[in-house]
């Protein structure tokens, strides 16, 4: 637990200098109270049926029941089988920012052990995922390419594994930006090995009526529900960890690339 304590408190350290660098212009709004919303609900009305043992329950939803009666699950912290570990592991759904009509449901590859509950890691990963499908994440306003999910996509393009993304961004502009966006910006700064973080994610369209089984716990409980993912300021950390990874060498490739990821919107 300290140790995740000290990086996250280093991701703020290099956030902080980032935005020292471009004269604090990088927007910085913290979305962790956009995420679960709704916190009048009781989850038990969810249950189809008792789970692995009696504390785990079994909640059956698919993604037409996320457009519908299930939506108070998108952004609360559940679990699901790790097929590939034999274990559970938390999970959090979505909506595309991007794609109209569509969901997702993104797996922390970590195993999840009821008498820990879920780690400040665990919090802090689904949330960055959540808190960049908010509304509002990589939309156009006045901050241009200081935007969060935009200038996040430019810190992808500045890392190492980043050629390909730098190299559309020059060639499209904006439409590159929103490429590397829909596919997930979470997903890419782990591809990227600027977070050290493993997410399965997938779409889900609202029409599909093929249930999945997740399942909740006590030690995922939080006062209105299962936990949210709102872990507050995620995205700030989120960039702060991509900062760490790219070092200096990445800073100056930002500072070619940031015009770029707005050009032609």
């Amino acid at each position: 637990m300290q140790y995740v304590v000290m990086e996250l408190t280093r991701y703020q350290d290099h956030f902080a200098q980032i935005q020292d660098t471009f004269g604090g212009t990088i927007q910085t709004t913290d979305t962790s109270s956009q995420v679960a919303t709704d916190k009048d609900f009781q989850i038990d009305q969810y249950f189809s049926q008792e789970g692995i043992d009696q504390d785990f329950k079994v909640i059956e939803v698919s993604g037409k029941g996320l457009a519908n009666g299930y939506a108070p699950l998108i952004g609360r912290i559940l679990l699901m089988s790790n097929r590939a570990n034999t274990m559970l592991s938390p999970i959090v759904f979505s909506r595309s920012t991007e794609q109209q009509g569509v969901f997702e449901i993104t797996l922390l590859d970590q195993p999840f052990d009821p008498r820990q509950g879920l780690t400040e890691g665990m919090r802090f990963g689904l949330s960055a995922k959540a808190q960049t499908r908010t509304p509002g994440f990589g939309s156009h306003s006045h901050s241009g390419s200081f935007e969060a999910g935009h200038f996040s996509t430019v810190l992808a393009a500045a890392s190492m594994k980043g050629q390909g993304v730098a190299s559309k961004l020059i060639q499209k502009g904006d439409a590159a930006t929103h490429e590397v966006l829909s596919a997930g910006i979470t997903e890419t700064f782990t591809q990227f090995d600027m977070l050290p973080l493993t997410y399965k994610s997938r779409k889900i369209s609202a029409a599909d009526t093929r249930p999945m089984h997740v399942f909740w716990h006590p030690a995922i409980e939080g006062e209105t529900g299962p936990m949210a993912a709102d872990y507050p300021d995620a995205v700030k950390l989120m960039m702060g960890a991509g900062v760490a990874a790219i070092g200096q060498p990445g800073v100056e490739k930002i500072k070619m690339l940031v015009d770029h990821a707005v050009k032609g919107a």
